[in-house]
Parts: C-alpha cells; sequence; structure tokens
C-alpha cells in the first residue's frame, strides 16, 4: 500500500510537468555508474572506490571532454516557422507565421537558455566510514532570455490592433539573464545506517561576468491619428551587469554612449581573473532513502547559493513615461556608393533616439548579488531485478521569478560490468516527444559515458525545443563491494 501511495505522489508530478518549460540532464539523474550524476544528487553512491577525470587529465581528459550543452526553447520548434508547404508549394520551404504566432500564445512567454559546463578536475575516492569524498572546478555558462509574446506581436503585426482596442503591448516579462562563474566544491555522500544515506557538497564560486535585467513594468501606449500615432512607453526598469572586457561606458547628454574595451593581456588577467573578485558562494543537498530492497526514494536540491559582484559593475535604470514620435526617414538612393552611409547614419539616430526616449541614468562600481538558478529533484526508483529497474522522476527550477518543471520516466539495465544502458522519455517545454538514451562502457580503468535527453532532437532538430547531451571520460579504480548499487567483480549477465 505505502508503495502504491509513492507511486501516486510521483504521478502525479509527472502530470504537473505537462506544462514543463525547462529540465536539465534527467536522463543522466539515473546514471548511478558515472560520479558526474552526483553533481544533481551528491548523496549518489559510487560502485567505484576512486576516479579522476576532467580536461586537465592528459588524453584521457579529452577522450572526449567532460562536458554539458543543453538548449532550450520552450514556446516553439523551427517547424512551426517553416516547413514544407502543400499543393504547388509542396517542393518548398513555407513562411508560415500564422503557425509560429499560435504555438506563441500558447506559451505566453518564449523562454530559451542555453547552459554549457566544462568539467576541468573530477577526483572521487571512498574513505573512511564509507564515506565518498568528492572534489570538482568546473567552469559554467549559463545563458537565458525571455521573449514575451506581445513583443512577437508588435514585430510581427503591428500595433493597429493594440491601438484600436486601446490596450498597450506588455513587454514586462522580457528577461535577459547571463552567467559565467567557476566553480569549486567539496562534497561527500555519507552512510547514515544500511537504508539512509545523505550528501552534502559546499562551493566556492567566483564570477566572470554577469548581466541581468530587472523589468517591473515596461509597456508601449500607441495614441490614435488624433494624437500624430505617439507611442508612450511607461517604463521601470534596469540592467545590471559585471562585464571586465569593458573598461569604462559613459553617457554624454542623452543621446550618445561611448563604450571602451580592455585588452586581453597580462594586465587584463591580473586584475580581473587572478584577484579571485565576485566571490560567493552554494550548497547542494541531498539523499536516498532504501524502503525496502527492492525500492528506494530519492531527493536533492542543488545550487542553492548567491555571487557577490563587485568588480567593474555597472547598472542602467530608466523609470517614467516616455515619448516617442517617430524618426524621418529619407529616400535612400540605392545605385549610390553612399548608400551605406545613409544607413548608418540613420541606426545612428535611431540609436541616440532610444537613448533620448529611455533617458537611462548610470551608476558605476554599483556592488550587488545575483542567486543562482536553483533545482529540486524528487524520485522514486523500483527494482524489479538486478539488471533492470524502473524509476519517475521530477525536476523543478528556480529561475528568476519562474518556476520552471519536468518529469521522466526512465528504466537503467545494467547489463554487466562493462556495459550499463539507460532510457527515459520526458515531459517538458510544451513537447512529449523527448526519448533520452544513456551508455556507459568500461574497459579497464576507463569509463566512457554518454547521454542524451532528446534523442529526436539529435536526428530531427527541426521538431526539437530541446537538445540536451552529456559526455565524458573517466578513469576510474577498484569496485565498492559496500554499495547498494555495487558491480560484481566477475560475474556477468
Amino acid at each position: 500500500m505505502k508503495i502504491k501511495k509513492i507511486y501516486i505522489l510521483i504521478l502525479i508530478s509527472v502530470v504537473l510537468g505537462i506544462n514543463a518549460k525547462a529540465q536539465q540532464g534527467m536522463q543522466f539523474y539515473t546514471m548511478n555508474r558515472v560520479f558526474q550524476s552526483g553533481f544533481m544528487n551528491v548523496a549518489a553512491e559510487s560502485p567505484y572506490t576512486g576516479h579522476v577525470g576532467g580536461l586537465i587529465v592528459p588524453i584521457f581528459g579529452q577522450l572526449p571532454p567532460s562536458m554539458y550543452l543543453n538548449v532550450t526553447n520552450s514556446g516553439f520548434h523551427w517547424n512551426n516557422l517553416y516547413h514544407h508547404g502543400t499543393g504547388s508549394q509542396a517542393d518548398s520551404l513555407v513562411l508560415d507565421l500564422n503557425n509560429f504566432m499560435k504555438n506563441l500564445k500558447k506559451a505566453k512567454v518564449n523562454n530559451t537558455f542555453i547552459n554549457t559546463h566544462l568539467e576541468l578536475l573530477n577526483i572521487g575516492w571512498l574513505g573512511r566510514g564509507d564515506i565518498f569524498w568528492s572534489f570538482n572546478l568546473t567552469e559554467k555558462i549559463n545563458v537565458g532570455f525571455s521573449l514575451p509574446y506581445d513583443l512577437f506581436e508588435l514585430g510581427i503585426h503591428g500595433n493597429y490592433d493594440y491601438m484600436m482596442e486601446g490596450k498597450p503591448l506588455d513587454f514586462s516579462k522580457l528577461d535577459v539573464n547571463a552567467l559565467i562563474y567557476t566553480e569549486l566544491g567539496i562534497g561527500a555522500s555519507i552512510p547514515v545506517n544500511d537504508k539512509l544515506r545523505i550528501g552534502v557538497r559546499a562551493k566556492l564560486l567566483w564570477g566572470n561576468a554577469n548581466v541581468e535585467t530587472n523589468i517591473k513594468k515596461l509597456t508601449l501606449n500607441t495614441a490614435t491619428i488624433e494624437d500624430d500615432y505617439r507611442m508612450t512607453f511607461d517604463a521601470d526598469m534596469n540592467v545590471r551587469s559585471s562585464l571586465p572586457i569593458l573598461s569604462s561606458l559613459n553617457f554624454y547628454g542623452t543621446d550618445s554612449v561611448k563604450a571602451e574595451m580592455n585588452d586581453f593581456n597580462g594586465e587584463f588577467l591580473k586584475n580581473n581573473i587572478l584577484k579571485f573578485k565576485n566571490l560567493g558562494g552554494a550548497i547542494d543537498l541531498g539523499f536516498q532513502y532504501q524502503i525496502i530492497d527492492e525500492v528506494k526514494v530519492f531527493a536533492s536540491a542543488t545550487d542553492l547559493g548567491f555571487i557577490h559582484w563587485n568588480n567593474n559593475t555597472q547598472k542602467l535604470s530608466s523609470k517614467g513615461e516616455f515619448t516617442f514620435r517617430g524618426l524621418e526617414i529619407k529616400p535612400i538612393d540605392f545605385d549610390s556608393i553612399k548608400y551605406k552611409n545613409q544607413w548608418e547614419a540613420l541606426a545612428k539616430e535611431f540609436g541616440d533616439s532610444v537613448l533620448n526616449i529611455f533617458q537611462p541614468e548610470l551608476q558605476n562600481d554599483e556592488e550587488y548579488t545575483t542567486f543562482l538558478p536553483s533545482n529540486i529533484y524528487a524520485g522514486v526508483e523500483y527494482k524489479i531485478f538486478d539488471q533492470l529497474q524502473v524509476g519517475l522522476l521530477y525536476r523543478g527550477q528556480f529561475y528568476r521569478k519562474q518556476y520552471l518543471q519536468a518529469g521522466t520516466l526512465y528504466i537503467n539495465a545494467p547489463v554487466c560490468k562493462i556495459v550499463s544502458i539507460h532510457a527515459s522519455y520526458t515531459v517538458a517545454n510544451h513537447s512529449y516527444n523527448n526519448i533520452g538514451f544513456g551508455l556507459t562502457l568500461r574497459l579497464g580503468p576507463v569509463l566512457w559515458y554518454s547521454s542524451f535527453d532528446n534523442v529526436l532532437g539529435m536526428i530531427l532538430p527541426q521538431k526539437a525545443r530541446m537538445i540536451n547531451v552529456r559526455m565524458g571520460c573517466n578513469l576510474v579504480f577498484g569496485y565498492n563491494d559496500k554499495a547498494k548499487n555495487n558491480i560484481p567483480r566477475f560475474k556477468t549477465y
């Protein structure tokens, strides 16, 4: 009866994931022969007594390089915009803006995420008391931007309908967030008793670069013909950044800006990298509990932390109502060699007008703090027999002002001590065709691994809303006979 209740709870979580907008490495979470799965649950047990990997490790660290790549788009895929036509256009690609806007309207906000993690070094070893210690040095690049439906509506259909209805275009959900930082982590997976294992990882962070927007209000009202179609922006927003490549940023009056860049030399390295500015910290927590021999539950929370930015910071703020009456565009003579200069002059005039409209205020050396996108995971696994387990996994992410979800049904098949095969089905990004596959292969001390959350997306990228890849190579040593997921030394299946 208890087991049925657990499955019902997890199934509810998966159903909630139908409206999921983002996911990260769901397939990989369950690949317990690979140390890197512990990045998502630090309590995970290693079946080996030690390992080493990362780009710093000669030869084996690059075959292939230990890396993670995730590209996610929540509102549409390529075929929503371009697809093969019908009838007389059957042999052509057709631009279908109506279908594109229909899909965007369902999503309301299109979220795009690009995440890349490069593992410079990772080390793990089994210590006294069956505590498994781990160390990692990782470079992380996380970029996300959110584009509201009304922004596409303005670009494709214009503002006429909104003007006639007397309602504003709302761009308040517009958001940009780019975060580049280095992570140094030390973790421990600790057995409490025969059933319960807990884990904790403390992480020191130092930020390399950051840009983030904070838009409380940004609307556009268009007046009728009686008021010359003037457009009024109502704004309350700011942009904060820490960009080491930017030497200085200055405004002159209300219509011009000057930015100077740093040279990439020894002085730049000394002042921006080696001084370890922009420090922060984070923590990962997790547990695994073996209810009975066949059933275990697990949960974890990762990246509970922050970075304080104090190196070469800037803050641009704009608040109030601003009116835009348009630009005077003179006819361009395309036969003239000077038409390029005419376009450049028009672009400059437009840029100056934007600055004049929003009248941003600049504050240099304005320190600030950002919080990492934090994740929570929860799941249950049932062991049918030693070579086959099935499970359910739920993931939620606190990203800025949004809570993003995903749900996964997975199968693990540890065929023998050499090969382990994994498969999954994930509901995420308003799409339901995410079939995942994972493989680990050990030959002597070398363990290769690869994981794909959306195999079809690799084959048919035009129909995919996400592409998620993890791959790498570790050197592993010995066998941990006490681990619940131990690997028999001689027995094969």
